[in-house]
């Protein structure tokens, strides 16, 4: 018997020279295996019989495939974002921001967030864009860090949340997110009675 090892330098150079695939195997078949046969798509590494065969799945029987398929993946937090962003730069009619929007819930909920969030993507990115346009510091990011980062001491955050000025910001960022006057509401923390 010829030892394929030495032969061939992969895995994959071995099944190409012999004729090898996954359809071979799954169907007790041969596969013909020409010089000019590829995947459909060239940056698939999937035959042409093989995406054939996907494409007779249900949408439950794609769901339950796709999910296997990251389990074989592993754990790899960045071979999950490459193949998201992958999937996203392909179909460019899919909305991000709305599937985004739907983790960063899932994720709040998760943490214990019971206040709402949904729409917070969106607000976030078009607060940033319009503050960078008119030549601004980020502060939608300095305000996030100066509440989740602690002090050095470790005496609570950057933003004190019981103590000034934390209520003049608060007061300040609902006066100013206010569409009508009766939203307004004056509160004796606010002005220093």
């Amino acid at each position: 018997m010829l030892d394929l090892r030495k032969k061939y330098a992969t895995v994959e150079e071995a099944e190409a020279a012999l004729g090898l695939t996954v359809e071979s195997y799954l169907d007790s078949t041969p596969s013909k295996v020409s010089a000019n046969d590829g995947p459909s798509d060239e940056a698939l590494n999937l035959s042409p019989s093989l995406t054939g065969k996907l494409s007779c799945l249900t949408k439950a029987q794609l769901i339950d495939l796709v999910i296997e398929s990251l389990a074989l993946l592993g754990s790899s937090a960045q071979d999950i974002i490459d193949l998201l962003m992958q999937h996203f730069d392909k179909n460019t009619n899919l909305d991000v921001l709305y599937i985004t929007e739907q983790l960063y819930a899932w994720l709040a909920a998760k943490m214990g967030i019971t206040s709402t969030v949904l729409g917070f993507m969106r607000l976030s990115l078009e607060a940033m864009r319009r503050l960078e346009q008119n030549n601004k510091v980020n502060l939608v990011v300095k305000f996030c860090q100066g509440l989740a980062v602690d002090r050095p001491d470790k005496s609570g955050p950057l933003i004190p949340l019981h103590r000034m000025p934390f209520g003049l910001l608060q007061y300040c960022i609902e006066f100013f997110t206010c569409t009508n006057v009766m939203q307004v509401i004056l509160c004796s923390k606010h002005i220093g009675n």
